[in-house]
């Protein structure tokens, strides 16, 4: 049995996160969501992703510092 690829979608802006969601989901992608660095940092120690996708310019801490803050070798690719 194939398992769906997962992807964890970070980003502050809600439409834009439902909207890629959607189409994510709509390509068999299984997705998971949040609105922050707060959100990544807990869903990443829930589960894993073979990708995420990651917003930069996030209010609180931006995506970029977010992302240095991650080990590289537990770090699913980040688009």
């Amino acid at each position: 049995m194939d398992q769906a690829t997962r992807v964890l979608i970070i980003d502050d802006d809600a439409a834009i996160r439902s909207l890629t969601a959607d189409f994510l989901t709509g390509h068999g992608m299984e997705v998971a969501t949040g609105a922050g660095a707060p959100d990544l940092y807990a869903a990443l120690k829930a589960a894993r992703f073979d990708a995420i996708v990651l917003d930069v310019m996030m209010a609180g801490e931006d995506g970029l510092t977010a992302l240095s803050k991650l080990p590289i070798a537990d770090r699913p690719p980040v688009i």
